[in-house]
């Protein structure tokens, strides 16, 4: 059932937000709505899989709603607004206080026909077949020629919309085991929360400073210049087998020796690959977006881009013009 989550008045409008909450199987789906009071609406939706922080999905939706609704000048104040938002309601009040209606007009989107029919008569233009070769055979604007070969043609916005639902989806269902070479190695270096883990580190440190002797603390601290001999060990003691001063605060010791190797520390994720913790431990402190962001951007540089994921045939993205692209599938 749809839960209102904002009303709001602005431009001359009044639009309600609605959030819908469905779950298949092992995946979710957040579907936020923007409807006006003329029964236009607008349809943001994301897929999820346990995420604790998925309110940022849901303002992901907001984008896709607003860059619907009001064009490319609203996706970039929404964005600005995402980075200061702690909630979906707070985007929305912000968003609609800052935008000025004026950036509607002065972004138009470009109209075109994303008929079936249009979709159609630029497949069989672009494969130079006759339009009665062709069939539609499904709601996904599947289309099947008479030689049985199938291509699916989309927009623009609806090849960016299933290229970054095919790549969510693969994150998802894979996680790192799936991801090799380069980019395993700049997820490790650029999307991991270093905070998160260095609790990790700094437990294990903990652990194995507390578990050593007074001495062997006294020494580690003087081999690091921590401290001096003179300052823990008494003097008037035999050289050979020296005593430790009495008054001699071993715990303080113990607290500098932790900072100080945490401190030698360059990179918490080698560190607990060394101790035995796995991908599926470092899954839980990757930031999603960055790796999505990372995928994105090498299926462009290798060259293969959306028809990389789209395109089970042949991975090939095929431009038919007005803003409209096959796929091949079968």
């Amino acid at each position: 059932m749809a839960k209102v989550i904002k009303e709001i008045d602005w431009n001359g409008h009044h639009y309600t937000f609605t959030n819908t909450f469905k779950s298949t199987g092992t995946k979710s789906h957040d579907i936020l709505t923007m409807e006006d009071e003329n029964g236009n609406s607008w349809i943001g939706e994301t897929t999820w899989i346990n995420r604790p922080w998925h309110r940022f999905d849901l303002e992901e939706a907001f984008n896709e709603i607003v860059s619907k609704a009001f064009g490319p000048k609203a996706l970039e104040l929404v964005r600005e607004i995402d980075e200061e938002a702690y909630s979906v309601e707070e985007a929305i009040d912000t968003f609609f206080a800052k935008f000025d209606p004026k950036d509607i007009s002065s972004n138009p989107k470009e109209s075109y026909d994303d008929s079936d029919d249009a979709r159609k008569k630029a497949l069989a233009d672009y494969l130079e077949v006759n339009v009665e070769d062709i069939e539609l055979i499904d709601d996904n604007h599947e289309f099947q020629l008479s030689n049985g070969d199938a291509y699916v043609v989309l927009t623009d916005e609806e090849a960016d919309y299933k290229f970054d639902e095919y790549i969510r989806n693969y994150w998802e269902d894979y996680g790192l085991e799936g991801i090799h070479g380069y980019l395993k190695d700049w997820i490790f270096e650029n999307a991991l929360d270093d905070d998160e883990l260095e609790g990790y580190v700094r437990e294990d440190v903990e652990q194995l400073v507390w578990d050593m002797s007074d001495e062997e603390v006294a020494d580690e601290c003087i081999n690091e210049g921590i401290i001096s001999s003179e300052e823990v060990y008494d003097e008037e003691s035999d050289e050979y087998s020296p005593e430790l001063r009495d008054d001699v605060d071993f715990d303080d010791l113990r607290e500098q020796l932790i900072d100080y190797r945490m401190g030698e520390i360059d990179d918490y994720a080698e560190y607990l690959i060394d101790l035995g913790y796995d991908d599926d431990f470092f899954k839980n402190f990757i930031d999603d977006e960055k790796v999505i962001d990372a995928l994105k951007d090498d299926a462009d540089v290798n060259g293969s881009g959306r028809g990389q994921e789209i395109a089970f045939y042949d991975g090939e993205e095929h431009d038919l013009g007005n803003n409209l692209f096959a796929y091949r599938v079968d």
